[in-house]
């Protein structure tokens, strides 16, 4: 019976305790309000890449903003677009503190501090029909002190503009070779390249001082 008793009694407990740590969450989350930016993509960092270089959002895409209160990444969502401005909206922490977001969500590594996000560039690069580049290995920033005003989303990858040099390719492999370690980055299309098509490949930026081999 004592032992029933004392179980029953470390059950309660533990009960108790994740009750409170449920009300400890509960009350955290409720200090999230609404917000939304304004949020505007530096000419030629984002988008189709036609002759142009014309930025477009896309509704529905997300956007990671750091919460420095929560410690934490926010998803924010594209709600309306306009040209190559955009609003975003989503909940995050109360209080004034700058701005800082990584665009595509899926692009964020680790978040380390608001200043401070490792970053993730896919080496195996998709390139949807109709299009000359993977629209999720266009990565952006941004960080703003002013979010009354458009906030700026710049480039964060370097672009390698190439064209396949015969018909029927269906996969173009890119090594980049730096003095301790190589990268494979690899660039395939919903089906074969086009040779009068300039395509585009997203590598980390950095020197590549031993040069550099093509595959196809």
């Amino acid at each position: 019976m004592k032992h029933f008793i004392g179980r029953v009694l470390l059950l309660a407990a533990a009960v108790i305790a994740a009750s409170c740590v449920a009300e400890q969450i509960d009350r955290e989350e409720s200090g999230l309000v609404e917000k939304t930016y304004t949020v505007v993509m530096e000419p030629g960092t984002r988008a189709i890449l036609g002759d142009d270089l014309y930025p477009s959002w896309e509704k529905g895409e997300t956007v990671s903003v750091y919460d420095p209160v929560a410690h934490v990444s926010r998803n924010f969502s594209v709600t309306s677009v306009s040209g190559a401005k955009a609003e975003i909206k989503g909940a995050i922490s109360v209080g004034n503190f700058p701005f800082s977001a990584v665009y595509p969500s899926s692009a964020v590594g680790k978040w380390n501090s608001i200043s401070d996000c490792t970053l993730n560039i896919p080496v195996q690069q998709n390139i949807p029909e109709g299009r000359n580049v993977d629209p999720s290995v266009l990565v952006s920033q941004a960080y703003s002190d002013n979010t009354s005003s458009a906030i700026v989303f710049r480039n964060s990858v370097s672009l390698l503009k190439f064209k396949p040099g015969h018909e029927s390719v269906e996969e173009i492999s890119f090594v980049l070779h730096q003095e301790e370690s190589s990268t494979e980055y690899v660039v395939k299309p919903a089906s074969a390249f086009d040779t009068d098509v300039w395509y585009y490949m997203a590598v980390a930026p950095g020197e590549y001082g031993s040069g550099g081999t093509v595959k196809s």
